[in-house]
């Protein structure tokens, strides 16, 4: 591209990283990612969220999270898929209550009630597929009618 007088756009970059993640090169996914803003490419939410996908599925979670936060610090809003996909890396690795806490900032947040509820019907079933059925089942239905009955 670059021969033919191409720059690359934030698109093409996450092309690039959604690539390598996919191949599980996570570390040149987030090469490609510093590069894009070093290059003066911005990230926009779709960018952040492969790479937070990239991060959880590599289980680099505490990864994931301080790009989330940087995502934040940086004024992008996260989308449905950034959240369900930063909830389940949380899920997969066992740290529910931080997948909890995420799900009342988004709440407190103003995210859409059909999404938070969508989400939370989401970490129902990643956590029961990781943690003891009758514990995590119970935990976390207890935090959905909460969100069901008193929030709405």
């Amino acid at each position: 591209m670059a021969k033919h007088g191409v720059k690359p756009d934030v698109v093409t970059y996450s092309s690039l990283i959604d690539g390598y993640c996919l191949i599980n090169e996570v570390n040149k996914a987030k090469c490609t990612f510093e590069a894009m803003t070093q290059r003066g490419v911005a990230p926009n939410v779709q960018s952040y969220s492969i790479m937070i996908n990239g991060f959880c599925k590599s289980k680099m979670v505490d990864d994931a999270l301080n790009l989330f936060a940087e995502m934040r610090r940086k004024n992008l809003v996260p989308n449905t898929v950034t959240y369900s996909t930063l909830i389940d890396g949380l899920c997969k690795s066992r740290r529910i209550s931080c997948a909890l806490e995420l799900l009342e900032k988004m709440q407190d947040r103003g995210q859409d009630a059909d999404m938070v509820n969508g989400i939370a019907y989401f970490v129902t079933f990643s956590v029961s597929k990781w943690l003891s059925y009758h514990m995590c089942v119970v935990e976390i239905y207890c935090y959905f009618l909460f969100f069901s009955i008193f929030v709405h």
